[in-house]
């Protein structure tokens, strides 16, 4: 057998901003006493955006940190997001939500949206959206951080956070610098590479550099990372910024390598990679693709755009019988689909035969208790203002914006 190779004993982070003390922050706390961590950034270079929207998955990243989730949003300036609201993507005047969390609530083997696929050819003329919780709640000003519904078996409103990033990366700085990572403050020009084997060694001032929208065709090369910028940039339509950089983190952590930087292991963060940022350019380019608008030549461009076929194959699915078909490890859920797809008019032919079990006296039975649970359950919420005001209003920013931003 032969020998392992040595682990690794340091990590160099080339850039600060939100992906660098994501970084930072995520490796100190996980491999922090095996690793000395070195962030290096520069405070002439300043950050690209201020303000950024998040989805659901950063409270995941968060709370592998510890952080508390009050102080982040106090010291951040931040607030609770239940969804992204879409006006006239669709067709002029329309406006739809894509709003987080679970749909109604399915019964047995079928979806839920099937069994309102079906009410709608009975005459119901009921929204998709009134099944929705955080829908309800985000149009009624309401939130509550709750799991579940009081005395129901619904699940709660599932939310993110809208906040400054540049103070999210000030307070992530401190949370890391606590936990021992070394801050250097520099700019870096080149990087030199090892003659054996061609890593890189050794870092110094940076140059401008030169970059297209779009993703890399490889993540990791010998043994450098890109993340953040670095990696792709894809339409923030639907914030996903922040959390392209905390999958690439969470995957680098899931695969870190000894020294001997495995191909397989670098073939497989790639891999996993590649089929992340696809799939999210997919839903994407469905907000554009399913327009109707032909009011001018942008949303008429849009309408002609060539499609990925495995956008073309989902859209046929849908419309042949109101299904939505998932990828294991993709980020956007079923829920989601359904929401820009009817949206933005995409209609099915059908239903699944499963909703057709139930009586037409138990269907409109089983959509009127959701309805009415879900009405209630969000009458019964604080306002979204005065719950904010009373756990997490933002604190005054002084001129010390480090110390400002640090974590109580």
């Amino acid at each position: 057998m032969a020998a392992p190779c040595p682990p690794i004993e340091r990590v160099v982070i080339a850039g600060g901003g939100t992906a660098g003390w994501m970084a930072a922050a995520l490796l100190a706390k996980t491999l922090g006493p095996r690793l000395r961590i070195c962030l290096v950034e520069s405070a002439q270079i300043g950050a690209i955006g201020v303000g950024e929207a998040t989805i659901p998955p950063i409270r995941l990243f968060n709370d592998a940190l510890g952080l508390d989730e009050h102080d982040l949003l106090r010291r951040t300036g931040g607030t609770y997001k239940l969804g992204i609201e879409f006006r006239g993507w669709g067709r002029l005047g329309d406006c739809y939500m894509h709003a987080f969390g679970d749909i109604g609530r399915d019964l047995g083997m079928g979806p839920f949206h099937q069994y309102w696929l079906r009410s709608l050819r009975e005459g119901n003329d009921d929204r998709l959206w009134d099944y929705f919780v955080n829908e309800r709640a985000a149009l009624a000003g309401r939130f509550d951080p709750a799991e579940q519904l009081p005395g129901s078996p619904l699940a709660g409103i599932q939310y993110a956070f809208h906040f400054d990033a540049s103070r999210y990366a000030l307070y992530l700085r401190a949370f890391s610098e606590r936990l021992g990572v070394e801050r250097i403050e520099g700019n870096i020009l080149q990087a030199g590479r090892r003659p054996a084997d061609g890593l890189i060694q050794a870092l110094a001032e940076p140059k401008l550099l030169k970059f297209v929208t779009g993703r890399r065709e490889r993540f990791w090369q010998g043994n450098c990372v890109a993340l953040g910028l670095a990696a792709g940039f894809l339409e923030p339509l639907e914030s996903t910024s922040i959390h392209l950089i905390q999958r690439g983190i969470s995957r680098l952590l899931h695969l870190f390598p000894d020294q001997g930087f495995a191909p397989a292991t670098i073939d497989e963060y790639n891999r996993q990679s590649l089929f992340e940022f696809d799939r999210i350019r997919d839903f994407l380019i469905l907000h554009y693709k399913a327009t109707e608008r032909d009011d001018s030549a942008f949303w008429r461009a849009c309408r002609e755009l060539p499609a990925p076929e495995s956008l073309l194959h989902r859209l046929a699915l849908f419309r042949a019988g109101g299904w939505v078909c998932r990828d294991l490890g993709e980020l956007f859920t079923e829920a989601a689909w359904l929401q820009v797809m009817l949206g933005q008019n995409v209609q099915p032919q059908g239903h699944h035969p499963v909703a057709d079990v139930l009586s037409r006296t138990q269907l409109k039975r089983y959509l009127r208790d959701l309805k009415t649970i879900i009405r209630g359950a969000v009458a019964r919420m604080p306002e979204h203002e005065a719950y904010v005001l009373a756990h997490c209003a933002a604190e005054p920013q002084g001129d010390d914006q480090t110390e400002a931003c640090a974590p109580s």
